[in-house]
């Protein structure tokens, strides 16, 4: 009886200190920036995180989607990988530090999962460098036709998990999907902490413009709820002519009503198109808050996107946004277009 007492001490405490050693504490910060935020597309993404344990070269780091079984692996594939320093979202003491590093180079798998067997999708990522604990780390995951976002709309689970052959860092993200083509709509959330990001005014019209005359606007709104995160933010990129954003006329002879090309546009005494941001809480960014006839200029492109405001505290907050443009004297007569893209997102 004594040694069957003694063999099932010893296996207990095998078994705690094993515990022990794979289940580490939590990531500190992290957040997961998708280029799209649309069902059923491919996507580029953005990974910051830190942790709170130091790692030997060679873990291992995994993304498991644990929403929709099989929609985002659509077969087992590589997937290139780099690591990056910065991403358009960055601010604060939620900015990415330094590329994550590689022992030798990164090798990443896209793992479809398995409904029957419930085994779930997932990137996992191999041979990386030595980490240090509370430095924020950035990896960008390129397009890959075998990976797309789920087919569904709504919050969806995203385990984040980086380990070692000694320490388990992890920390759950969640993620909006919505249908919509013309934007995009990001939350990111914890366990303890939500937020809700709404878009009033998807459709607007300028109507018809004159060539060099006043410059017109059109507003709409921006609104957020949070609750228990540490902050939020919202960014926008427009499309234009695919290099430039801005309204653009796509059939012959081309033509662009530009807004690339500086931080502020002066309708005033220029042409062009830009908005400008307005709310009682929060901060709207410098190139966003501007006088009179000053409007802010955006990019093309989910890699420049802009900040435009930003919160640092639990908060709710309403954005009112006001859209000008302006033709020059040399636009051409016809139709013009020009598809915004926001971006929502939250630090918890």
């Amino acid at each position: 009886m004594f040694r069957l007492l003694l063999t099932s001490i010893l296996c207990s405490c095998f078994a705690l200190v094993f515990l022990f050693n794979v289940r580490a504490s939590g990531l500190e910060k992290t957040y997961l920036f998708l280029e799209r935020m649309q069902v059923d597309v491919e996507t580029e993404m953005t990974l910051m995180f830190s942790s709170t344990s130091n790692f030997s070269p060679g873990g291992q780091l995994t993304l498991t989607f644990l929403s929709d079984i099989g929609e985002w692996c659509l077969g087992e594939s590589s997937i290139t990988v780099v690591g990056v320093d910065s991403s358009p979202v960055d601010m604060g003491t939620w900015s990415i530090d330094t590329e994550l590093p590689s022992s030798s180079s990164f090798q990443a798998t896209c793992v479809p999962g398995n409904i029957e067997e419930e085994i779930y999708d997932k990137i996992v990522v191999e041979n990386l460098g030595e980490l240090d604990s509370g430095v924020s780390y950035g990896l960008l995951f390129e397009k890959n036709s075998n990976f797309r976002t789920s087919s569904s709309p709504g919050e969806k689970e995203i385990l984040v998990e980086v380990n070692d052959s000694v320490n388990t860092d992890f920390s759950d993200v969640y993620i909006n999907l919505i249908g919509s083509d013309g934007v995009s709509l990001v939350a990111y959330v914890s366990d303890l902490g939500s937020i809700t990001c709404n878009i009033s005014g998807t459709n607007l019209s300028f109507g018809t413009l004159p060539r060099d005359g006043n410059y017109i606007t059109k507003e709409h709104t921006l609104s957020t709820e949070s609750s228990l995160v540490e902050g939020y933010y919202w960014a926008v990129y427009g499309q234009g002519d695919g290099v430039n954003a801005g309204l653009w006329k796509s059939t012959l002879p081309t033509s662009l009503i530009p807004s690339t090309g500086s931080s502020t546009i002066n309708l005033f005494q220029d042409y062009g198109f830009g908005l400008n941001v307005s709310s009682s809480s929060g901060t709207v960014t410098d190139n966003f808050d501007n006088e009179p006839n000053i409007f802010g200029a955006i990019n093309s492109g989910s890699a420049n996107s802009r900040l435009i405001f930003y919160e640092t505290a639990t908060a709710s907050s309403t954005l009112n946004v006001t859209l000008a443009v302006k033709p020059g004297p040399a636009t051409e007569v016809g139709e013009y277009s020009e598809t915004l893209t926001y971006l929502c997102g939250g630090l918890y």
